[in-house]
């Protein structure tokens, strides 16, 4: 399966003067950093320039996502990259320091859809940092498909299949991977 784990790391700040749920996500396409209001505060975090990858094999069947190692400097200096557009990323405290481990495939789309040779086995994978986002959709189309025995919309694009002719070396699909999610607002 060509997908790369990828660390994607946030921060939730403590409560902030002025952070009101009903304020928009921001996002500062060329530094890819983005932030939104969360609990009082904001969460926010950065599509960074070099992510760490992951070999889940290597991690081992007793890993627990809380075991990840994280970088905060990692931030600090996204923080400090935008500090003109969100001055406040400077000061703000930290109340939460958390990060999770999506995967990336190599062209940025997920893979859905049914296993060649595995009748009955359907994958939802390479979330590409969006899973939260788009995974009701996700579900209402796997759920169609497999009930109705083909998808209410062409899903084709979004194959396993699609990267059947197309044998990555594992650093290029890392590479690719790796670009990916920094690009995940789009090539600026």
């Amino acid at each position: 399966m060509p997908l790369v784990p990828t660390r994607q790391q946030l921060i939730v700040t403590e409560p902030l003067d002025g952070a009101r749920a009903d304020q928009p996500m921001i996002r500062i396409m060329d530094a890819a950093v983005y932030t939104r209001p969360c609990q009082g505060g904001l969460l926010w975090g950065v599509y960074e320039e070099t992510p760490r990858l992951f070999d889940m094999e290597s991690l081992g069947a007793s890993f627990d996502i809380k075991d990840m190692p994280l970088d905060i400097d990692v931030l600090r200096s996204a923080a400090l990259e935008v500090k003109d557009q969100l001055p406040i990323l400077q000061t703000a405290k930290v109340r939460e320091f958390r990060g999770g481990i999506p995967t990336m495939t190599a062209d940025g789309h997920h893979i859905l859809g049914p296993a060649s040779g595995a009748a009955g086995f359907y994958f939802a994978s390479g979330c590409n940092v969006a899973g939260l986002s788009i995974s009701p959709t996700i579900g209402e189309a796997l759920a169609t498909w497999i009930i109705d025995g083909k998808p209410a919309v062409d899903l084709s694009p979004m194959s396993v299949m699609r990267f059947k002719d197309q044998p990555w070396s594992e650093p290029q699909l890392q590479r690719e991977a790796a670009w990916q999610y920094r690009h995940f607002y789009g090539a600026v």
